[in-house]
C-alpha cells in the first residue's frame, strides 16, 4: 500500500511539470490505487504544502508589495485585489487575492479605506445565464479610468465576462473643451489606460465564471474570415435590396478597442484637429 511519501516523484511531476490541480492529483490517484486512504485532495495539498511543491514559483512578500506599488502607482485607487491579480496577471506574474489584497492595505491604506467604505454599488436585479461565448452582451459604466480623465462604457461578453468592446460617444467639435478632449494627447492617454485595463479584466477571476481569457479560449466560437463578411456598405445595400429598412444613424454604437488603437496610432504623431 503506498503512501503519499512513496509517491513524491509522482505528485512533483504532474504538479510542477503538468501543472496539475491538487483536485486532479488526487483523483487520479484514487483511481490508481482505489482501496487505499489518505489519498484525498485535503492529503494531497497538505502534502504539498510540507514539501514545498506548488505549481508556480512562490514570490516574496518584498516582491508581491514592490509588485503591487507598481501597479497602484499604473491605475490609482480604484483597483482592488480581483483586477490587481488581473495586473499582475496580465504582466506574468501570479499572485493570490489573499497576498494581493493584503499588500494594497499596506501598500495604500487610505486606497483601501476609500475602497472599502464606498457605498454606491451596482446591482443587477435580473441575472441572466449566457450558454456560450457570443450568446449575450452587456453594457457596463466602469470608472478604472478615472485617473486618465475617462469614465467609459463596455461592452462585455455575458458568458466569459470577457471585455470585447467600448462606445463611441458624440461630441460639440464646435466646443472648445471638447476639442481638446479628443485632442491628440487624449486619445494616446486614454489608449494606455484601455489597454491597461482590458488586460487586467481578461486576466482577473471572476467568482462563479473563471478567468475570462481562459474561458473564452475554451470556447467553440471562430472568427469568420473576412473575405465572406461583406463590407458595411455592401450588407446594407443588400439588406435594403430585399426589402429592409435601417434608420442610418452619424455613428455606430460599438467601436471595437483594436480600431479605436490602431486609428490613433495611425496619424503618424499628428494632431487629430490640426491644432
Amino acid at each position: 500500500m503506498p503512501r503519499l511519501d512513496d509517491l513524491e516523484g509522482y505528485v512533483r511531476k504532474r504538479i510542477l511539470e503538468d501543472k496539475w490541480t491538487h483536485e486532479e492529483v488526487s483523483r487520479e490517484l484514487k483511481t490508481s490505487y482505489p482501496n487505499d486512504p489518505g489519498l484525498s485532495v485535503r492529503s494531497v495539498k497538505r502534502f504539498c504544502q510540507i514539501h514545498d511543491i506548488h505549481r508556480t514559483a512562490r514570490l516574496t512578500e518584498d516582491v508581491v508589495k514592490e509588485a503591487v506599488t507598481v501597479g497602484v502607482a499604473m491605475v490609482g485607487p480604484t483597483y482592488g485585489r480581483k483586477t490587481m491579480c488581473g495586473l499582475l496577471a496580465s504582466e506574468g506574474l501570479k499572485v493570490s487575492e489573499t497576498r494581493v489584497g493584503q499588500a494594497l492595505q499596506t501598500v495604500r491604506p487610505d486606497y483601501h479605506h476609500m475602497r472599502v467604505t464606498k457605498t454606491t454599488q451596482s446591482l443587477n436585479p435580473r441575472p441572466y445565464r449566457a450558454e456560450y461565448f457570443g450568446q449575450k452582451l452587456h453594457i457596463d459604466q466602469n470608472e478604472k479610468l478615472v485617473m486618465f480623465g475617462v469614465t467609459h462604457i463596455c461592452a462585455i461578453d455575458g458568458y466569459s465576462g470577457k471585455i470585447v468592446g467600448f462606445e463611441r460617444g458624440e461630441f460639440d467639435l464646435d466646443s472648445t473643451m471638447h476639442k481638446y478632449c479628443v485632442s491628440w494627447i487624449t486619445l494616446n492617454v486614454s489608449a494606455v489606460g484601455i489597454r491597461q485595463y482590458t488586460a487586467s479584466w481578461n486576466c482577473h477571476y471572476i467568482p462563479g465564471k473563471g478567468i475570462p481569457n481562459d474561458r473564452a479560449s475554451k470556447s467553440h466560437a471562430m472568427k469568420l474570415p473576412a473575405a465572406i463578411v461583406p463590407e458595411y456598405d455592401t450588407a446594407v445595400s443588400q439588406f435594403e435590396s430585399m426589402g429592409g429598412h435601417l434608420t442610418h444613424r452619424d455613428s455606430d454604437v460599438l467601436f471595437l478597442t483594436h480600431h479605436m488603437l490602431n486609428n490613433t496610432s495611425s496619424r503618424n504623431g499628428t494632431c487629430p484637429l490640426q491644432c
